[in-house]
């Protein structure tokens, strides 16, 4: 999946271009992460994670294979990660995604993400769980 990110579709270098970078990549995040996998006919179609950083609030990344985008698999793997991590005791994602990702500021602030730090090429955006969409989140998809 993360091969087939061309240069357009890649945001802040992620994910890496080569084999053995989108590896190495992995190995580093499986450690530090709590992950979430969507797969379509045995094929993975998307990945979401939330993970451990230098701040006291982990990280949130959600990439969908191109071939899968408008489809609703980010946001469900989105709605995942945040339900998972109050779950946690968690009290706040964060996130960067790049100024021009479009699609993905869109999703995460549906999520209620806000923007809380601008920089020449990315955004800082931030989820705090006493938001109302965590209690949302935590619902089973037909009740939401």
């Amino acid at each position: 999946m993360y091969l087939r990110y061309d240069s357009e579709n890649r945001s802040m270098g992620l994910p890496p271009a080569r084999r053995e970078l989108v590896e190495a990549w992995l190995d580093a995040l499986l450690d530090r992460g709590v992950h979430f996998v969507a797969r379509q006919a045995g094929q993975l179609v998307g990945h979401g994670a939330y993970v451990r950083s230098a701040t006291s609030e982990p990280k949130v990344l959600v990439f969908v294979d191109t071939d899968h985008y408008d489809r609703g698999i980010g946001s469900e793997l989105c709605r995942h990660v945040v339900a998972h991590a109050a779950e946690a005791g968690h009290e706040s994602l964060e996130l960067d995604v790049g100024s021009t990702n479009e699609r993905a500021i869109h999703v995460y602030r549906r999520m209620g993400f806000e923007i809380v730090e601008r920089r020449d090429t990315t955004l800082r955006m931030r989820l705090p769980f006493d938001s109302t969409v965590v209690e949302t989140v935590r619902l089973p998809p037909a009740k939401r």
